[in-house]
Parts: structure tokens; C-alpha cells; sequence
């Protein structure tokens, strides 16, 4: 099997895994979004939401730059697997002992209320065993095999939803949902850890010199992740201070959206780093050819998504969460809405970089948007929450005025041979698409048709017109067929790691 060949099974078949996981994953969360903001309310809501934001800043310390630095590790040398495994279990183990007290410092000088203080406990807790499946999961990704973090992903987000869904319909207060989403997160390691033997045997013993070399060499990734947690979750947090409970609800309830949407360039991400770690310095030309047709796919892939939002975030505000408590979080979706190309291109765009070793320059960027965000934050959400009584529109703002940032920075940065050629005729392309997409949905909304119907027909005359124009290849196009074949034919059988 040639090189090429090889890169494009194994992309193809990972985001297929995952594609496939997460259609029911979806399904799941959907089920969720339509009983959890309504039965809260926008107040509860936004104290749950602040207190998985909280403990997403904690989570940073203890996997301490694991998410790309475990993948790229494995990538590069398989065999050294079972070794990693057991020197990161304990690193985390003490790096989550000690991010439990600093979490219990924050909340005795934040003056939380005790729902809030309580739901960030639980989480804290959950967060051992999260970061345990957190480092598996990565070791899964090294070695190119997604399908058991699927299966673990899908057991989770099943539980959590019929879990949740019934706690709520019998009145459950928000701390038992808090506990029922940690009981959710444990049985996905639970699972998880039941697959690891088929890659790797587990046999080595933890050596506190190849910890603190670990650590070492986590650092970069470690602070790059540090910078970009917080500016993207401090906005939660500075909205907790500065405005009104409701406001977070507003603002966490567009944001869970928003990172639902996320799902295909993350997705495609967790496939293709791996597969950008193994090819650098070694294959630049397919390095560069793979990397193009990356963001070529993003920008076909987000182009639909940013106009589905735009033109139906009430109908999707009204339907999942109740336009009555939640009518503002729908001016926020539209405003992230627009930024979605930005955010595509930029989950793309971070693993090449992290991949050809560029992250110090990373984390130097990652350092400069903490900054920037904050002091975003701290002028747009008071002037919002004055002007507009919605401080969240500032969050929102300053969240894609960052991200515009990262991008610029990160086009700078990459190596000469990231790419044989630029994407300007693919976007052109398919803007070309998207044109005739938002003239179609303007159509049958004249219509007076349901929104579901018009947006999924929509949808389909975007495609169409990106088939025509040629924006995808026919051999592309065969690819991701193949993807879906793939899906119905895959087993659980990937070959072991030596080690």
C-alpha cells in the first residue's frame, strides 16, 4: 500500500469511527439540550455551566499538556506506549491531588453560592478518572485506532441522557444531575480501560525520572493548553462577577451549542494529528497535499453550518431550550455563528503547527490570546450589560476577536511546506455554494414551509452545487463514500502494540 493510500485509509477510517459514534452521541445530547435548560432554567443553568467551566481550568493542570504531547509521542514510537501509560496514570494522580486544593482555595475566596460550590466539588472529583480515560483515549489516538473511544464516548453520552432526562422529570435538584454527569464520565473509563490491553500490554511500572522528563517535555504543550482553556472559558467565569446569573445562563446555553457544532473539525482533528506527527520530516509532500485537502474539506464543512445557524439560531434556540427564558441566547448563536469558519480553520490549523514542532511558537500565541481575551472581556461585557442588558454579546465578541487572532498567528507560523497550494478556489467555490444555499433558504421561507424541511433541502442544493462546481473531486468524492461502507464493516481489531 503505497504512502498516500495509507494516509488517506487511515484518516478516513478514524473520522468514520468517529463520524459514526457521534451521530448517536448526538442523538443523546440533543435528547439532553430538550429537557436540561427548560427544567433548570436559565439561572441553574448557568450555575452548571460555571461550574463545568471552572473545573475545565482545573482539568488543564492535571493532563498538563497530555492531549497533543501522549498523541504525538505515540505517533512517532508505538513501543514506547506501555511506558507512557504508567509514568503519566501516576503524574496525573498527583497532579489532580494538588488541583484539588488549589480548586478549594478559589472557592473560599470566590463567594459562590453552595449549589455552585458543591456541583464544582462533584466535577473535581470526576476529574481523576476523566483524565485517566483522557490519557487512554490519546494513547488510542497515537496508534490510529478511534474506535474505542467511540464505543466509550457513546456508552457515556447514553447514560448521561437517559440518567439526566429521568432525574429531571422526577424533580431532581441540580446536584443530583451533577453527580449523575460524573457517574456518566466514570463508566466511559471504566470501558475504556477494558480496551487498552488489545493495543499495548500493560506490564510497565512508573519511574519518577521519566516523570519529570515528562514534565519537561509537556511544558510547551502544557502552557499552550493553560493560555487557550482560559481564554476560552475565563469568559464564563468574568460573566459570573460582572452580570447577573441568567446572563451565564444565556451565554452557556449559545456556547453549548456553539461547541456541538464543533464536532466535525474536532473530529477530523483527532484523526489527522496523528497522522501529521508520523509525516513530518519524512513525507513533506504528502504532508503538504494532506494538510491542503484538510482545510479544503473544513471550509466546504463550515460554510453550511455558519448559514444553518445564522438563519434558523431562534427556531434552534425555541427548540432546544425554550425561546421564552432563553430569547437572548439566540442573538449570541448568530454571532457565533459568523465566527465559525474561523474557529474550523483554527482547530486545523493548531495540530499541523503542534505537529511540526512549532509549539513554543504556539504556546507564545496561546499566552498573547489569554491576554487579549480577558482584557476584551473586562470592556465589552460591562458596556453590553449596560447598553444591551446582555453582557454575554461582549463574551461573544471578544471570543471570535481572539480567535481571528490565533489565526493570523498561526498562518505566520506555519512551516513553507504545509501546503503545495493555497485554498482560495475551493472557498471561492464554496461561497459560490453557500450563495445559492442562502437563495434557496429565502425561497422556501417565503413559503411558509417548516424550517427543519427548508434547511435540510437547503443543505442538499449546497452539496449539489459543490459537486458541480467541482469543489470536491470525484476521487474525493469516493473517498468519503468509502468512509460510510466503512463504518458498517469495521471491527474492533486493530493490531497490538509491542512493548
Amino acid at each position: 500500500m503505497s504512502v498516500k493510500t495509507d494516509i488517506a485509509s487511515s484518516i478516513t477510517k478514524n473520522t468514520a469511527i468517529m463520524m459514526g459514534s457521534q451521530m448517536i452521541t448526538w442523538g443523546s445530547s440533543f435528547i439532553l439540550m430538550l429537557f436540561l435548560p427548560r427544567y433548570l432554567g436559565s439561572e441553574e443553568y448557568g450555575r452548571l455551566y460555571l461550574a463545568m467551566s471552572i473545573t475545565l481550568i482545573v482539568q488543564v493542570f492535571i493532563e498538563f499538556g497530555g492531549y497533543f504531547y501522549i498523541t504525538k509521542y505515540v505517533a512517532r514510537d508505538r513501543t514506547r506506549t506501555s511506558v507512557m501509560i504508567a509514568d503519566t496514570e501516576t503524574l496525573r494522580f498527583f497532579l489532580w491531588i494538588v488541583s484539588l486544593i488549589l480548586m478549594a482555595a478559589f472557592l473560599a475566596v470566590a463567594g459562590y453560592p453552595k449549589s455552585v460550590n458543591i456541583l464544582v466539588a462533584i466535577f473535581g472529583i470526576a476529574k481523576l478518572w476523566e483524565s485517566l480515560t483522557s490519557l487512554i483515549q490519546r494513547c488510542f489516538q497515537g496508534v490510529e485506532a478511534m474506535q474505542y473511544t467511540a464505543v466509550g464516548n457513546i456508552a457515556e453520552r447514553v447514560f448521561v441522557s437517559i440518567a439526566c432526562v429521568t432525574a429531571l422529570v422526577l424533580g431532581a435538584p441540580i446536584v443530583v444531575i451533577g453527580i449523575l454527569m460524573a457517574l456518566s464520565t466514570l463508566l466511559n473509563y471504566i470501558i475504556t480501560r477494558e480496551f487498552l490491553p488489545k493495543i499495548v500490554p500493560l506490564k510497565a511500572k512508573a519511574d519518577w525520572g521519566r516523570i519529570k522528563l515528562i514534565m519537561k517535555e509537556s511544558m510547551p504543550y502544557f502552557l499552550w493548553t493553560l493560555f487557550g482553556i482560559v481564554y476560552y472559558r475565563i469568559d464564563a467565569v468574568m460573566l459570573s462577577f460582572l452580570t447577573p446569573a441568567v446572563v451565564v445562563g444565556w451565554y452557556g446555553a449559545a456556547y453549548r451549542f456553539f461547541d456541538i457544532v464543533m464536532f466535525l473539525p474536532s473530529i477530523f482533528n483527532m484523526a489527522v494529528f496523528p497522522v501529521f506527527s508520523r509525516l513530518w520530516a519524512k513525507e513533506d509532500e504528502v504532508l503538504a497535499k494532506t494538510s491542503k485537502k484538510s482545510i479544503d474539506f473544513i471550509l466546504l464543512a463550515g460554510i453550511p453550518v455558519s448559514i444553518g445557524l445564522i438563519v434558523f439560531a431562534r427556531e434552534f434556540v425555541g427548540l432546544f431550550y425554550g425561546i421564552e427564558q432563553y430569547g437572548p441566547t439566540a442573538d449570541l448563536l448568530k454571532i457565533f455563528s459568523i465566527g465559525i469558519l474561523l474557529v474550523y480553520i483554527d482547530i486545523i490549523l493548531l495540530p499541523l503547527l503542534i505537529a511540526s514542532d512549532q509549539q513554543r511558537r504556539a504556546t507564545i500565541f496561546g499566552f498573547f490570546a489569554m491576554l487579549l481575551n480577558p482584557t476584551l472581556n473586562w470592556f465589552l461585557i460591562p458596556y453590553f450589560q449596560t447598553h444591551y442588558g446582555n453582557g454575554g454579546i461582549g463574551a461573544t465578541i471578544a471570543t471570535l476577536l481572539t480567535e481571528f487572532f490565533m489565526l493570523t498567528c498561526m498562518l505566520t507560523a506555519l512551516p513553507k511546506n504545509a501546503f503545495s497550494e493555497n485554498s482560495l478556489s475551493v472557498l471561492i467555490k464554496g461561497i459560490l455554494a453557500g450563495g445559492c444555499m442562502v437563495g434557496c433558504l429565502v425561497l422556501l421561507n417565503n413559503l411558509h414551509l417548516f424550517w427543519i424541511l427548508n434547511g435540510l433541502t437547503a443543505t442538499l442544493v449546497y452539496c449539489g452545487v459543490v459537486i458541480l462546481v467541482r469543489a470536491v473531486r470525484p476521487d474525493e468524492l469516493r473517498l468519503i463514500i468509502g468512509s460510510l461502507k466503512f463504518w458498517n464493516r469495521n471491527k474492533l481489531s486493530p493490531a497490538p502494540v509491542e512493548g
